[in-house]
């Protein structure tokens, strides 16, 4: 295995209020245990088993900090999620209609986060968005 010349120990996980870009954005779906990328399936018209608060379908963003890194965030199609996920996606520019909405809108969004350290037990800290807004 080749040596990494990369020094690790100044990275730490990002904090505070912090402006990013949206770099990349999946569909995913649940069957069984799994999220599975980009919405594939291989079974037409399966049935998807839910996930704790009844969602089947996520989307997945990745947000580019500069000089800090990415972060991660979820949005869950639930009827129990629905709110937050309007509101995040409103705050990433993405216009609705009583048609629907095409969240491919939120690609390359600049947007601010309040985002904390979360803990928890067995597991190293990380950052969790708690907050979206308009940059």
């Amino acid at each position: 295995m080749p040596r990494f010349d990369v020094d690790l120990t100044q990275v730490d996980v990002i904090s505070g209020e912090v402006e990013g870009v949206v770099q990349k954005l999946e569909y995913q779906i649940r069957t069984g245990e799994k999220w599975n990328n980009a919405g594939t399936s291989t079974v037409e018209k399966e049935v998807w088993e839910n996930h704790a608060d009844g969602a089947t379908a996520r989307l997945h963003f990745t947000i580019a900090v500069p000089g800090k890194g990415n972060l991660f965030h979820e949005l869950y199609f639930s009827d129990k999620a629905m709110p937050m996920t309007k509101r995040v996606l409103k705050q990433m520019g993405v216009n609705f209609t009583p048609t629907g909405y095409n969240p491919d809108d939120a690609l390359n969004a600049h947007v601010g986060m309040t985002v904390a350290i979360e803990e928890q037990a067995g597991y190293d800290p990380r950052s969790n968005i708690v907050k979206f807004y308009k940059a």
